[in-house]
């Protein structure tokens, strides 16, 4: 994609004529354009403020990125607690560790999803996969008391997920994603979709009980990198997950997305609607979804084999592209995979909205740039009839118009804009945060 501002040209019939060259955000006071029409494409969290949906993953809620995230715009982030860590032997449990974690979100200023990570070895025979059939019972108990706990005052905390990445069917290599419940040449033992269904539905009803008000939902699926091409992952987890009805044990659907996976999904639209229709089918239920980690990186290793590319600008323009359609589906929250990069403890890649060094990339500065821009506003409708070339949503309210808009294919397009009356301006905002206006009769007109 080009990097210039694009040029309107604004005619009698009051359309502005967008040439496109971009990634942009745009702010106007305008009238709906000839292409538009009233596409909602998910109604999950729909009334929520596109503000809110916006979060971060901080390996330490309480580090020095908590207050440049807060500045970004980050409302949401991820507290992963230990049950290994809190129940040291059945049934006592020490609170010192998780509470740190939790409070330190807190005095950030963060909404917080939490997560329940690292199983004791006196409960399992590894600390990211099945539990033994044993200690499920001592698993619900602990969950419970998380509940009783974090749901209360002060906490306040309503959405609760149970591991991360459990489709992981590598025991041995990557077992640091914190779920191997997968089936695969290096499983744990008694991995399968279905022993995690029966996790879940054993612990959901109990969860609900202490509090029916909580969100409970499945740890964040890969849902890609299959063992079938090569990555760690189960590519039947979901077939085997859904078919032992674990799809009825759970309030959303939680997945990840990267990037670097369109070439499969063509977007977080087709990877969202991919797993709709499946719990969908398998449930009858239309289950609203959360994305736990979505990201790009703006490197990678100097030895990989990895085929793609990565720039910070690219990474800066998939925070626009991915947050514009998330938000569209009504996802909610979504979390940036990570704050700051930590290439030692992300295969090498570098996915921070900020640099090791806490300065800048371009992509926090779009994350900043996007949050301010959509603030006030909600999700109204997606822009169709633009062809392969562009991809438009608008969103309104405080009394503004804002539509993010960005080139997919090379060569030129046109989108046209009807502003208000004569007078009446375009306000133009790239996502380095340059503003331009273009006014009706200007010299630009």
């Amino acid at each position: 994609m080009a990097r210039m501002i694009p040029r309107l040209v604004l005619h009698s019939r009051r359309y502005g004529w967008l040439y496109g060259v971009f990634l942009l955000l745009i702010g106007l006071g305008l009238t709906d354009g000839p292409n538009a029409r009233a596409t909602i494409l998910a109604s999950a969290s729909a009334s929520a403020a596109a503000q809110q949906h916006f979060g971060v993953w901080m390996l330490e809620p309480g580090g020095s990125t908590a207050p440049l995230m807060r500045e970004a715009g980050a409302t949401w982030t991820r507290v992963a607690i230990s049950w290994a860590g809190t129940e040291r032997s059945p049934g006592v449990y020490h609170w010192g560790g998780a509470d740190s974690q939790v409070n330190a979100a807190r005095a950030g200023g963060f909404q917080i999803l939490l997560s329940v990570m690292t199983h004791p070895s006196w409960a399992a025979d590894t600390p990211c996969g099945p539990i033994r059939p044993e200690h499920i019972p001592t698993f619900v108990n602990f969950m419970k008391a998380v509940v009783a706990r974090y749901a209360a005052p002060p906490y306040n905390i309503r959405y609760f997920e149970l591991g991360n990445e459990p489709d992981n069917s590598d025991a041995t290599s990557y077992a640091w994603v914190g779920g191997c419940w997968g089936k695969g040449p290096n499983q744990a033992a008694g991995a399968g979709g279905d022993r995690y269904a029966e996790l879940m539905k054993a612990v959901y009803p109990a969860m609900k009980a202490v509090n029916s008000g909580i969100i409970v939902t499945n740890g964040g699926l890969a849902y890609d990198a299959w063992l079938t091409e090569g990555g760690p992952f189960d590519p039947n987890f979901v077939t085997d997950f859904l078919a032992a009805g674990g799809g009825q044990a759970l309030d959303a659907i939680n997945f990840h997305y990267y990037h670097a996976f369109a070439y499969r999904w063509g977007s977080v639209e087709g990877k969202a609607a991919d797993l709709q229709t499946r719990f969908r089918n398998a449930t009858g239920r239309t289950l609203p979804l959360i994305l736990t980690e979505m990201g790009h990186p703006s490197s990678k290793p100097a030895d990989s084999a990895d085929p793609n590319t990565y720039s910070e600008e690219d990474q800066a323009r998939f925070v626009f592209r991915g947050y514009a359609q998330a938000i569209a589906l009504g996802i909610y929250p979504i979390l940036w995979f990570q704050d700051m990069d930590r290439p030692h403890l992300s295969g090498g890649y570098s996915y921070g909205l900020l640099r090791s060094n806490l300065s800048a990339k371009p992509a926090y500065t779009a994350y900043r740039v996007l949050t301010d821009e959509l603030a006030g506003t909600t999700f109204w409708r997606r822009w169709t009839n633009l062809g392969n070339r562009l991809q438009a949503y608008t969103y309104t309210g405080s009394g503004k118009t804002r539509v993010v808009v960005w080139r997919e294919a090379g060569g030129s397009a046109l989108l046209p804009f009807p502003v208000a009356g004569a007078g009446a301006s375009l306000r133009v905002v790239t996502r380095e945060g340059t503003q331009r206006l273009i006014a009706d009769g200007s010299a630009e007109d």
